[in-house]
């Protein structure tokens, strides 16, 4: 099994305020990608046990309905649903986590197959955003994340693709710098495709929105360290 660090305290409550919820889609985890897990909460959400078994994780926790996996596993800390519910296992995962005091979120394995799943993946980090709490959705080709009336801060790079898009209102007012293409209080509704296609330029940028919610895919070409100022 992967090493952990020590995660609890002395009265058996999680220490670590990062939580990593492995998704049901097919992912490709890397080294940088592991170490996150090390110093995290872990969760999988039904079929991301298979993923945690092929990687030698141990998750802390197990929750689903199990209709991906197809069994319930056999491990401590299994929470079984009924598949008659009104949140996804993702969804359900994420408000465990809540609970043991996580505000930092990296979910693996939520982008791909299904696409309604996908879709319902970008719009609960947006409620993550707006409730405070940053999340990022990694996937083999593209980190996606969300702001909401806030900023998110980018390193450097020398190339690589960043889409914005609106979410959650008609109209968003964004500011970009750093970009190929900048934006300086500007009206930014969300039924457009202006956002979509923007470059790094080797500069630090910024994208920021005093009034909404954006959700942000960033073309995955380092690690995630590497690419945000977290």
């Amino acid at each position: 099994m992967l090493k952990i660090m020590v995660k609890y305290s002395s009265k058996g409550e999680f220490k670590v305020k990062k939580c990593v919820i492995i998704g049901a889609c097919d992912c490709n985890l890397s080294k940088a990608d592991l170490d996150i897990l090390k110093e995290s909460v872990v969760i999988c959400a039904d079929g991301g046990y298979k993923t945690a078994l092929k990687y030698g994780i141990k998750p802390d926790f197990t929750i689903g309905d199990f209709d991906s996996l197809g069994y319930i596993p056999d491990a401590e800390n299994v929470i079984s649903h009924s598949s008659i519910k009104d949140d996804t296992d993702t969804a359900l995962c994420v408000q465990k986590a809540l609970k043991l005091g996580c505000d930092e979120f990296y979910i693996f394995g939520a982008v791909g197959g299904r696409i309604d799943h996908s879709l319902a993946n970008f719009q609960l980090i947006c409620k993550i955003a707006q409730d405070k709490h940053r999340c990022f959705l990694i996937s083999d080709d593209f980190f996606v994340t969300a702001i909401s009336n806030d900023t998110l801060h980018l390193k450097p790079q020398t190339s690589g693709i960043v889409s914005i898009f609106c979410m959650g209102q008609s109209v968003c007012d964004i500011s970009i710098k750093g970009l190929k293409y900048e934006l300086e209080n500007s009206p930014f509704p969300s039924f457009t495709t202006l956002g979509v296609s923007n470059e790094f330029v080797g500069k630090n940028a910024e994208i920021s929105t005093p009034n909404g919610t954006l959700l942000i895919m960033v073309q995955r070409c380092r690690d995630i360290s590497n690419t945000f100022y977290i």
